[in-house]
C-alpha cells in the first residue's frame, strides 16, 4: 500500500489526540466541565518488575539469567523487556490504579513530535495504536488480532478509515496498546481474544511490541485470560509521596485554569498551589498513614482525585471517616450513572447505594471474600432492590451494569464482581447494619461475636461512628456480657469505637457495674469449675470509664464501696485516694511542676490487634506501680537554663541559640540521655521508667 505518508501520520495523530488527549475529571458530571490535556495531569507511576509467573522463569540475554525483582518506570518498561529477550508485557493493576492512563500516555508520547518512540526505548518510526478490548466487535468464528484492531481503530477514531488503519498496522514496528483484557463482556470471548493475542505475538506480530492491561484480580483469577510466558508481567504500585503530591498539585492547577477561563479572570497558580497544600496537609494526618484503610484510598489515583474534589467543595476533608467514604461513593456512583446511560438500569446514586448495602454485608460475612459471581449475587442484589422499592429491575442487569472502571462495583475476574476498594465494602456493610439492626437484631450479634477479628475491625468502627444512641447502647450491652470482654477492653479497636461514638455507651457499663452476681453463679468458680467472672468484667469497665468518662465513676460510690469483689474495692480505694491527694507541686530547685499519679495496676504494651505497634511492645502484661510524681510538661529551655547556670561544666544543648528551638517555654532539645539524667540528679528528680510513662499517659 506504499507505506505511511507524513499526511497519514498527521491525520492519525490528530484523531488520537482528539479521542485520548483530553481528560474529563471524575465527579464533575454536574459541577463543572473541567478538561485538561493528559500531559498536564499525568503522573508517571512505578511498576513492580517480574510479578507473577515471570518471577521464577529464566530468560536468555539477562546478566544473571533471572529477572530482577525491582521496579521500573514507564519509560524503562521496554528496555526491561528487551533485557529479558521479550517485546510483550502485561500491565496489571487494581481498579482505579491508572492502567488506562498509562497506556494512553504511551500512545500520546510516541506520537509526540518532541518525545517520540525513542523516549520509551522503541525504534524510530514505531506506530502506536490504542484499543479498548471491551469495545471489540467479535463476530467471526476464527479471530485474527490485526483484523480486530483494524476494525476498532475505524470505529473509535474519527478520520481513520479502513485503508489508513491497514497502513498503520503494516508499519515496520507497531506498538499495540490493548486495554482491559478482563473487561471483555463474555468469558468465551475473553478466552478467544487472549488466544488471538498470544497467537499474534508468536506469529506475524512477533516483530512488533505489545502491552496488554488487565485488572489484577481479573487476570490472576481467570486462567483462560492469562497470557503465556512470552509476556512479562508488571504491576502498578500505589502512589508514593512524591507522586501523590504531584497529582494533587496538577489537579488543583487544572481546576483553577478552568474556573479562571469560565469566569473571565486571570489564572492563579498561587491560589491552586495553596489549596493543594492544604489538602496535602490533611493527607499527612495519622488516619492516612501506617496500616489505616484510608492509606489505600489516598494512594489510588482514581480515589485520590475524588478526595481532591471533596476537599475543593467542602474546604477540607471530613473528619468522620464514614462521611469520607459516603462522599467518595456518591462521586463514583454518579460517574457510573454517566458512563452507563446505554444500559436499561435507571437508578440514582443514593438508590444504587442502598441496593449495594446488603450486597456488601453478604460479601463481608465470609472472611476474605471480596467478590462473587453473578449467580451468587442474585439473592443479596434482589434483597437490596426490594428494600429500595425497585423490584422491577432484574438483579443480573443491575450487577452487569457496573462494568466501568470508574464505577463503585466492578468486574474482578471471570464473571466475578466486587467493590473497587475493600473500604467501600466495609462502609456499605456498616450502613446495612445501621439501617437494619432493629428489624434484624442478629446483625449486632454478628459484630459482637467478631469483635476480635481483624476482618471486621473497620465494619465495627464505621457502624458505631455517629450511630444512633439506641444502637450503641444495645451493642455495648451485648459486648459487656461477652466472655471475651476483658480481653477486648484492652484493644485499640475498643478505644477507637468509644471515641467514634457518643456517650450512649456509658449507660450499659454503669448498669453492669451496679449488677451483683448471684451466689449460684459464683459457687462453680469457687469450687474451681469455672464460670463467667462478672467482677473481672466490672473492673475492665471501670478502667474504660475512668479513661474516657471519669465523671461517671464518681456516681458509683454506693456500688463500689461495698462491692463483693476485692479487686474492684481496691480499685475504688485507689481512685478515691487519688482524688483526695494534692494534685500538683513544684520542684524547688528546678521550678518543674509535678502532677500526682496514683498507684495501681495496668496492662502495659500494645494490643494484639494494633498492626502499627512494634514487636517489642508486645505481648501485653500486667504491671503494678506505686504512686509517683511526674512532670506536667517536658523540661523547658528556661528550666534547663537554671541547670546550666548552676553546673558550669555542663555542655549546652545541640540547638542552644537556634532561634527555631531556643524560646524560653519551648521544650529543651538536642541533649543526650546522660545530659537528661544529670539534670534530674541536680534537681533531686529522676527520669521516669517506661512503665511509669506509659501508665501516666494511659
Amino acid at each position: 500500500r506504499g507505506g505511511l505518508t507524513p499526511e497519514d501520520l498527521s491525520t492519525y495523530r490528530t484523531a488520537a489526540r482528539a479521542s485520548y488527549g483530553i481528560n474529563h475529571f471524575i465527579g464533575f458530571t454536574r459541577r463543572i466541565d473541567c478538561v485538561v490535556p493528559w500531559e498536564q495531569l499525568y503522573v508517571d507511576m512505578v511498576m513492580d518488575k517480574a510479578h507473577g509467573h515471570t518471577q521464577h522463569q529464566v530468560f536468555a540475554g539477562t546478566e544473571s539469567g533471572h529477572v530482577e525483582e525491582k521496579t521500573v518506570k514507564l519509560e524503562g518498561a521496554f528496555d526491561h523487556a528487551r533485557k529479558c529477550n521479550r517485546q510483550a508485557m502485561v500491565l496489571l493493576g487494581d481498579p482505579g490504579s491508572g492502567k488506562t492512563t498509562q497506556l494512553q500516555q504511551m500512545l500520546l508520547r510516541v506520537l509526540d513530535e518532541r518525545q517520540g518512540p525513542l523516549s520509551l526505548g522503541l525504534p524510530q518510526g514505531t506506530v502506536p495504536v490504542f484499543v479498548s478490548l471491551r469495545e471489540f466487535q467479535i463476530t467471526e468464528p476464527v479471530l485474527e488480532l490485526d483484523a480486530l484492531v483494524r476494525r476498532a481503530l475505524v470505529a473509535t477514531l474519527g478520520g481513520v478509515d479502513e485503508d489508513l488503519a491497514g497502513r498503520l498496522l503494516e508499519s515496520p514496528h507497531v506498538l499495540y496498546l490493548l486495554d482491559g483484557l478482563d473487561e471483555i463482556p463474555t468469558a468465551a470471548d475473553r478466552k478467544r481474544v487472549a488466544r488471538a493475542i498470544m497467537k499474534a505475538q508468536q506469529g506475524r506480530m512477533a516483530r512488533h511490541f505489545m502491552l496488554v492491561s488487565s485488572r489484577y484480580a481479573g487476570y490472576v483469577n481467570d486462567k483462560d485470560v492469562q497470557l503465556d510466558n512470552g509476556f512479562l508481567e508488571l504491576r502498578l504500585r500505589p502512589l508514593d509521596d512524591a507522586q501523590m503530591e504531584r497529582l494533587v498539585h496538577n489537579w488543583h492547577r487544572a481546576v483553577e485554569a478552568t474556573e479562571a477561563r469560565d469566569h473571565g479572570r486571570e489564572e492563579s497558580v498561587v491560589v491552586a498551589d495553596e489549596k493543594a497544600r492544604k489538602l496535602l496537609e490533611q493527607l499527612r494526618e495519622p488516619r492516612f498513614k501506617g496500616e489505616d484503610r484510608l492509606v489505600e484510598v489516598a494512594r489510588t489515583p482514581l480515589l485520590l482525585t475524588a478526595l481532591c474534589l471533596i476537599g475543593r467543595e467542602r474546604g477540607e476533608l471530613p473528619k468522620n471517616r464514614g462521611a469520607l467514604y459516603e462522599e467518595c461513593a456518591e462521586i463514583l456512583l454518579e460517574e457510573w450513572r454517566r458512563a452507563e446511560k446505554k444500559l436499561e438500569v435507571s437508578l440514582d446514586a443514593r438508590v444504587a447505594r442502598r441496593v449495594l448495602q446488603p450486597v456488601a454485608h453478604w460479601l463481608h460475612y465470609e472472611e476474605e471474600r471480596k467478590f462473587a459471581s453473578v449467580h451468587e449475587l442474585r439473592t443479596p442484589v434482589s434483597q437490596g432492590l426490594h428494600a429500595a422499592e425497585h423490584i422491577e429491575v432484574e438483579a443480573d442487569a443491575f450487577v452487569r451494569s457496573f462494568t466501568s472502571e470508574i464505577g463503585l462495583f466492578a468486574p474482578r475476574g471471570r464473571d466475578l464482581y466486587g467493590f473497587i476498594h475493600l473500604g467501600f465494602q466495609e462502609y456499605l456493610a456498616a450502613l446495612h447494619v445501621r439501617e437494619q439492626w432493629v428489624q434484624a437484631p442478629t446483625l449486632l450479634d454478628i459484630l459482637v461475636d467478631r469483635f476480635g477479628e481483624g476482618w471486621w475491625r473497620e465494619v465495627i468502627r464505621l457502624t458505631l461512628e455517629g450511630a444512633e444512641p439506641d444502637l450503641i447502647e444495645m451493642f455495648m450491652r451485648r459486648m459487656a456480657k461477652h466472655h471475651h470482654f476483658v480481653e477486648w477492653s484492652r484493644t485499640k479497636l475498643m478505644t477507637l469505637c468509644l471515641r467514634a461514638s457518643n456517650d450512649a455507651w456509658t449507660r450499659p457499663l454503669v448498669d453492669l457495674i451496679r449488677k451483683r452476681e448471684p451466689v449460684w453463679q459464683r459457687l462453680p468458680r469457687l469450687w474451681g469449675v469455672g464460670g463467667t467472672d462478672l467482677g473481672a468484667r466490672q473492673l475492665a469497665m471501670l478502667q474504660l470509664l475512668s479513661q474516657h468518662v471519669p465523671e461517671a465513676v464518681d456516681g458509683l460510690e454506693d456500688a463500689l464501696r461495698g462491692h463483693p469483689v476485692e479487686g474492684v474495692r481496691q480499685w475504688w480505694r485507689t481512685w478515691v485516694q487519688a482524688k483526695g491527694v494534692r494534685q500538683t507541686r513544684t520542684n524547688p530547685i528546678s521550678g518543674v511542676e509535678l502532677v500526682w499519679i496514683p498507684g495501681g495496676r495496668f496492662v502495659m504494651g500494645s494490643a494484639p490487634d494494633d498492626e502499627s505497634a512494634f514487636e517489642e511492645e508486645k505481648p501485653q502484661h500486667e504491671v503494678e506501680l506505686e504512686a509517683f510524681w511526674l512532670a506536667k510538661t517536658p523540661v523547658t529551655n528556661a528550666q534547663y537554663g537554671e541547670y546550666l547556670k548552676a553546673k558550669r561544666y555542663a555542655k549546652k544543648p545541640l540547638h542552644w541559640g537556634d532561634q527555631g528551638f531556643d524560646q524560653s517555654q519551648q521544650p529543651v532539645s538536642g541533649i543526650s540521655w546522660n545530659d537528661a539524667n544529670d539534670y534530674c540528679e541536680w534537681a533531686g528528680l529522676s527520669l521516669p521508667t517506661e512503665a511509669q510513662w506509659e501508665y501516666a499517659c494511659r
